[in-house]
């Protein structure tokens, strides 16, 4: 069985949103399983994603794209 969800990432540096149509292989009751295909010229970085099932919430955290490597740094 799978299920029809809509997954929105941001850039937390760029603020750029792209949004996905995914569907849930279900094949964990633990994780939500899909794939989905980067457009051309999406920057390296992390995301704040918000996965939606209808207009319910049911996941949001932070992924990271790519090869980006954080450059924060800590003064004291």
């Amino acid at each position: 069985m799978t299920f029809k969800m809509i997954l929105k990432i941001e850039n937390r540096v760029t603020k750029v949103q792209y949004d996905f149509d995914v569907t849930d292989k279900n094949e964990s009751g633990m994780f939500y399983v899909f794939e989905i295909e980067l457009p051309q010229g999406v920057d390296d970085g992390d995301y704040e994603y918000n996965l939606f099932d209808n207009d319910k919430i049911v996941a949001t955290g932070i992924m990271r794209i790519g090869d980006y490597k954080d450059t924060v740094s800590a003064y004291t």
